[in-house]
């Protein structure tokens, strides 16, 4: 083999390993970007059903306020009831 060819051939074969590993470099810096992208969705979700639980939660809290101011009238009406029965 002359030398020319065996020069032009390990060029190419450097050539072929160099754009490989800026491939590979390339593929690694997107997963990379890809892993943080999920890592920021991920934590927009977990703030989204915070902030919906809370809202469930601070609605469960009226509710149940409005429930018990509700129950109290019906039960001091009742009382109320029972106290002119007895004294009539």
């Amino acid at each position: 083999m002359d030398r020319a060819h065996v020069e032009k051939v390990e060029a190419e074969l450097d050539s072929f390993i160099e754009k490989r590993a800026r491939q590979a470099a390339e593929q690694e810096h997107v997963e990379e970007l890809w892993e943080e992208s999920v890592r920021r969705d991920r934590e927009r979700r977990r703030e989204e059903n915070r902030e919906a639980w809370r809202g469930f939660h601070a609605h469960m809290q009226e509710l149940h306020a409005q429930l018990a101011a509700e129950h109290r009238a019906k039960a001091e009406r009742l009382l109320g009831q029972d106290e002119r029965t007895e004294t009539a």
